[in-house]
């Protein structure tokens, strides 16, 4: 099976599938996207029933396929990424974040880290925020020195 994605609309992803069908409304979703990021992506419909199921969407699709899901998922996940940490403090059990994110700067409040800071792998780390949004470093080790000497003085 061939798949085209791209949006038209420029807010509306559609999918050519083998030349033959055009689903307007196709939702990326990320099949594990916190164990497995970047594999197992299903493409649903405007339903939510499903199109396909890509075990490496990145191999299976075209360049600019993959750059129209990468888009779509980008505008509709809400997880900010930390670039940098300006400050940290913790006050009675909570931990009070002031961060450099891929959307801008960002203060935070996560209370019970022991939950609601979640490790995937050695450098992988998720937090959650009182309100549930999620902030993640995607390599704490590539993180620059003094942000790194913050979060383990948290953590």
């Amino acid at each position: 099976m061939k798949i085209e994605l791209f949006h038209q609309p420029a807010t509306r992803l559609c999918a050519q599938i083998d030349d033959e069908k055009c689903v307007l409304g196709v939702k990326p979703v990320w099949a594990a996207p916190l164990s497995r990021p970047k594999r197992y992506l299903a493409l649903l419909d405007p339903k939510g029933e499903d199109i396909a199921l890509l075990f490496e969407p990145e191999r299976e699709l075209s360049s600019a396929s993959w750059q129209a899901v990468q888009s779509e998922i980008r505008r509709r996940d809400l997880t900010s990424r930390i670039a940098r940490l300006q400050s940290v403090r913790e006050d009675n059990g909570a931990a009070y974040f002031s961060v450099e994110t891929d959307r801008g700067a960002r203060d935070f409040v996560a209370t019970s880290l022991s939950t609601n800071a979640i490790w995937f792998g050695e450098n992988r780390l998720l937090l959650i925020d009182t309100e549930g949004n999620r902030f993640e470093i995607e390599d704490v080790a590539a993180l620059e020195p003094r942000s790194r000497a913050l979060l383990e003085g948290i953590l």
